[in-house]
């Protein structure tokens, strides 16, 4: 599982990201950007048709 925290600051540049890993898991962050851009992607596509 992976999760975002909101920003900490005032300044919204500065988040913490908490990571369990499960099962053994072996590796890091494979296919992890890949996905992240495809959520990225479709939250924008959401907000555009909201607006």
């Amino acid at each position: 599982m992976q999760i975002f925290t909101q920003p900490i600051f005032e300044q919204p540049t500065f988040f913490l990201e908490l990571i369990e890993r499960r099962h053994s898991a072996q590796g890091f962050g494979q296919g992890n950007f890949q996905a992240l851009f495809e959520a990225v992607e479709r939250q924008s596509n959401v907000n555009l048709e909201i607006s």
